[in-house]
């Protein structure tokens, strides 16, 4: 039951049959051979269940299984995180790889991984890191919503006067607010535990008010620089905010990473950045807003597709790559595959010619990185390249403004004039 109620939790997607061939190997004798796997992960208080997603078109020689944790309690039957394990099973070679979550590092069976005793703790990192941004937002799924709504607070009265249920706690998200079912006012709460309730409500509500956008991520930020070095990884900072409800995009997320300052270890003084973020997060909202509005009055679009982008820009990418290559080659002669997040900026920059100064800022966003902060596998750069160009065109914010364009151009030429 406790399973079942995981699954449910969590965001379902389409299951592969067990009875299915993938590349000659069943996909129940996959599945097995992930649980033999986590059977030596020794995460005793941890329930889990593995599963196989269908087979992506690009990789048909590939069983994906994804295993999700979760630590049910008698008193939250429905756990309110989860974790997820990605495992790709290589039918070719019969390598079986895994990574965590959205993580970028990529674990080996057999091969480079966790030490023994530290799968359990990693998993309990993970859980922590979700219930601490969970103490700061409204997080609850629908399923949680409609399973989790809490009783109604019930103070007993003497026997000969009806018993009369207290107010439903106000950060409950499926009772909306209004009148009570005595009326508009609706009864007023009586006795000392109501009174409780009542306090405790108002001293919510007035948390919540307080609780600006520049003080919340403060807290988010001081929460994970445990540490207290004032400093956190890129990784750790794109991490964060993806993980907050701020209302952007996906590109709009990206240019605010742009505009914090990164040093040379690739790690971010957060301070700084946190206390001008809300102002450019309210910029962006704003801007996205009105390019929003622009696309409604305009004639509908057709979406912008990675051969649209090779017979555009087939030529340049190609170029651009080559040149990078070279780059990259002479800071990473070994060909380990990696480099740190200032030598790839630094490779980056000192092909001005090829690129511009906002494109390596977005570069700098788009790139995968593990654990440490390295950047993995730039051998990807021209898919990266095209990428950009499709992200670009779909997120024309200030091209499709022809008066904040007509600025811009404005103050660049003024720019140009001076130098």
């Amino acid at each position: 039951h406790t399973v079942t109620v995981a699954i449910c939790a969590a965001e379902m997607r389409e299951e592969l049959s067990r009875n299915s061939i993938v590349g000659g190997v069943r996909v129940e004798t996959a599945i097995q051979q992930v649980e033999d796997e986590l059977a030596k992960w020794q995460c005793n208080k941890y329930t889990h269940i593995t599963r196989a997603v269908p087979v992506s078109a690009d990789h048909k020689s590939v069983i994906k299984l994804e295993t999700i944790f979760s630590r049910p309690a008698q008193d939250c039957p429905v756990p309110v995180a989860v974790v997820f394990v990605y495992f790709n099973l290589d039918t070719a070679t019969g390598a079986l790889t895994y990574q965590f979550e959205e993580e970028n590092v990529q674990h080996e069976v057999s091969g480079q991984s966790l030490a023994p005793g530290m799968y359990e703790r990693w998993l309990d990192r993970i859980i922590g890191d979700k219930l601490q941004v969970r103490q700061l937002h409204d997080l609850a799924t629908a399923f949680e919503q409609t399973r989790l709504e809490p009783p109604p607070h019930i103070e007993e009265q003497a026997d000969s006067i009806p018993i009369d249920p207290g107010p439903r706690l106000p950060t409950d998200p499926a009772v909306p607010a209004g009148p009570g079912p005595a009326g508009p006012a609706g009864p007023a709460p009586s006795g000392p535990g109501a009174a409780v309730a009542v306090g405790e409500a108002a001293e919510v509500e007035k948390t919540e008010a307080e609780l600006d956008l520049s003080t919340l991520l403060a807290n988010i930020f001081d929460a994970a620089d445990e540490e207290n070095e004032l400093e956190l990884r890129h990784k750790e900072v794109a991490d964060l905010l993806y993980a907050t409800p701020l209302g952007l995009t996906d590109w709009d997320i990206k240019l605010l990473l742009s505009t914090a300052t990164e040093f040379e270890t690739g790690r971010i003084e957060y301070k700084p950045f946190v206390a001008a973020a809300p102002e450019i997060i309210e910029g962006l909202r704003k801007r996205r807003a009105a390019f929003e509005a622009r696309k409604l009055s305009a004639a509908a679009e057709a979406p912008v597709t990675m051969e649209a982008i090779e017979l555009c820009f087939g030529e340049e990418i190609e170029e651009v790559a080559r040149t990078m290559r070279e780059a990259f080659g002479q800071v990473d002669p070994s060909s380990v595959g990696t480099l740190t997040r200032h030598e790839f900026r630094s490779c980056l920059m000192s092909r001005m010619e090829r690129l511009s100064l906002q494109e390596v800022q977005m570069l700098m966003q788009m790139c995968r990185e593990d654990e440490q902060g390295n950047v993995l596998v730039y051998e990807e750069f021209p898919m990266l390249l095209q990428q950009l160009r499709i992200d670009a065109l779909h997120n024309a914010l200030v091209e499709t403004d022809l008066a904040a364009l007509r600025i811009h151009l404005i103050l660049l030429a003024r720019r140009w004039a001076f130098h």
